[in-house]
């Protein structure tokens, strides 16, 4: 769950729900396509992310790559629960076992990725800060119209 976290900038209850669209997501990435995230997303707007480089591409798939070895020993389940509240609380413990402590702590492998991809977009756009953070803004699923709030939050 964090290497999706921190190759896609998932939100945690993205990465908890991910086990749905890993066979999606790794089909989109070979395909060099945006990948669509629709499980757990905030509002349960559906969004994409585009991953620029091959490096990123790269990381991408491997960590959706060792997801999915994951769901095939797992009955299909990123996270072994029952319920979703289950799988939530054992992916936080799972976490905070790792040092991430906090009910937000994962969330900084979100801040990873946007300072990666505003640099990313930095770059593909020839330095046009305004494009990359709407451009940031939407493969975080804020909106293209939210810039300067990923900015304030996630550029700091």
């Amino acid at each position: 769950g964090a290497r999706l976290q921190q190759t896609l900038g998932l939100r945690a209850q993205e990465a908890v729900q991910s086990n749905q669209s890993l066979r999606v997501w790794e089909k989109q990435i070979l395909a060099g396509r945006p990948v669509t995230v629709l499980h757990g997303t905030k509002g349960g707007r559906p969004r994409s992310i585009s991953l620029l480089d091959q490096a990123s591409k790269e990381q991408a798939l491997a960590a959706v790559q060792a997801a999915i070895s994951v769901i095939e020993k797992q009955d299909g389940k990123l996270i072994p629960s029952s319920t979703l509240e289950g799988a939530n609380r054992a992916y936080q413990r799972a976490m905070n076992a790792v040092g991430f402590k906090g009910s937000e702590a994962s969330h900084a492998l979100r801040y990873a990725f946007a300072r990666e991809q505003f640099a990313k977009y930095m770059d593909a756009l020839g330095g046009e800060k305004k494009e990359a953070l709407s451009a940031l803004s939407l493969d975080l699923g804020h909106g293209d119209g939210r810039g300067r709030y990923c900015e304030s939050v996630y550029l700091k």
